[in-house]
């Protein structure tokens, strides 16, 4: 007998206009948005080469409000989005990541009776630190 977790498939996209198009929201069993304030958004974009380059204010005039907009948008739309803080360091991100997909699995498994496959599943979430991070899925 196969493994069901053998037809597991991850596959993490990125970019938050994704969730705009239901061809793409519909499709995807985990949704994260990663939620900053102005200065950490403003300070990444700055860190980037665009070409052409930013006129002076564009981010501040265009992108940020932009961005607030579709994030209002996007979380009033679908309150199955975990939100989490975009601040936090990279390597405690992706614990929570790896907890909040192996608590999909987990449930997807036992939602089709294998839960003898958890123990494979379980796997994604035994080197994760933050034990006792829960996202809020709200939006600060």
């Amino acid at each position: 007998m196969r493994s069901k977790t053998a037809d597991l498939r991850l596959l993490i996209l990125d970019g938050f206009l994704l969730f705009a198009d239901p061809r793409t929201k519909n499709v995807c069993d985990v949704k994260v948005y990663l939620d900053m304030d102005f200065e950490t958004c403003k300070a990444r974009r700055n860190q980037r080469t665009y070409d052409p380059p930013d006129i002076p204010g564009y981010f501040e005039q265009v992108v940020w409000p932009e961005a607030q907009q579709a994030k209002y948008q996007m979380l009033s739309q679908d309150s199955s989005i975990v939100v989490l803080d975009g601040t936090l360091p990279l390597q405690v991100l992706l614990d929570i990541m790896r907890k909040v997909i192996s608590r999909m699995l987990t449930n997807k498994l036992r939602e089709t009776g294998n839960d003898a496959d958890e123990e494979n599943v379980d796997q994604l979430d035994s080197d994760s630190d933050d034990e006792d991070y829960v996202p809020s899925g709200k939006c600060q």
